[in-house]
């Protein structure tokens, strides 16, 4: 992946700490930004996918939640 951030750090260190890390290494907090970035591109294309098979011209809410639960 490129060097070009999609999620903000500050939102994955909140994510981080919500899940009960006190104290979090910025190393971590890029780490997972990179690995909630890769899914979600993933997760994304899946849909796409799922929305051009059934002939629709975008991806609904229920595209990402069959995506999500495969």
């Amino acid at each position: 992946m490129s060097n070009e951030r999609i999620l903000p750090l500050a939102a994955v260190d909140r994510i981080i700490r919500k899940a009960g890390g006190y104290r979090v290494s910025e190393p971590a907090v890029v780490a997972l930004a990179e690995i909630l970035e890769d899914y979600g591109i993933k997760l994304a294309q899946q849909a796409n996918q799922l929305a051009t098979h059934a002939n629709r011209s975008a991806c609904g809410r229920c595209g990402y939640a069959v995506v999500g639960r495969r």
